[in-house]
């Protein structure tokens, strides 16, 4: 079996339902690095993954990446081992796209010219499966607001809050694409507390949450 190359840690919390906010904040504290890939679980990099994250790693921004979604069935195979996806042999992957395995190739294209500094920030292009961060960035802004428990909105108000505090995001297209593992997605409704925290978030301009990385309540 393959040695993991580095230190793995693993952070532990009690299952008190969905918890993303608080679960990556607990991860984080035990991190030691001065820059921060944030992967969920769910998603296959490919391997240059972290390199390509390094490269586009630049003071005053965070970088969001993208995704491509796995069919249920393919998502199921590779779970059990009966099939295998390689992110660097595009011709396979065109395979897996004519088969309707995965939802779009396109983004698994390096493409090192793409346009990555935006000139208007959107809190809508962070999705917490895939972003990098810079640590004191991350501390400014006190990390994941914990008062967010439940699907929907912690990502989109970090990145808020992130924006608010001068931090401007970098597109990730064409170089930090992960492929999602199949699972049902609750449709996110614009309506609820963290929709509410949200909006707060913009209106207010807030840079730091008071349940976050800290308990500054």
């Amino acid at each position: 079996a393959a040695t993991f190359p580095v230190q793995l840690l693993h952070a532990w919390q009690e299952d008190k339902g969905f918890r993303a906010s608080a679960s990556r904040n607990n991860a984080f504290r035990q991190s030691s690095g001065e820059y921060i890939v944030f992967l969920d679980g769910d998603c296959i990099p490919s391997s240059d993954y972290i390199a390509k994250h390094r490269s586009l790693a630049e003071r005053g921004f965070f970088v969001f990446g993208t995704r491509i979604l796995l069919s249920e069935k393919f998502s199921s195979r590779l779970e059990s081992g009966q099939d295998s996806l390689d992110a660097k042999d595009f011709p396979s992957l065109v395979g897996h796209f004519l088969r309707k395995e995965v939802n779009k190739i396109s983004s698994a294209l390096f493409i090192p010219f793409w346009p990555r500094k935006l000139t208007t920030q959107n809190w809508k292009k962070l999705r917490s499966c895939n972003f990098g961060v810079w640590r004191d960035d991350l501390v400014c802004v006190n990390g994941f607001d914990e008062n967010f428990v439940g699907w929907g909105f912690e990502d989109s108000e970090l990145a808020a809050r992130l924006i608010n505090s001068g931090i401007k995001g970098k597109a990730g297209n064409f170089a930090v694409t992960v492929f999602h593992l199949y699972h049902k997605e609750i449709k996110t409704q614009k309506a609820g507390p963290g929709w509410d925290r949200l909006m707060d978030t913009i209106k207010s301009k807030k840079i730091k949450c008071e349940r976050g990385i800290l308990n500054l309540s």
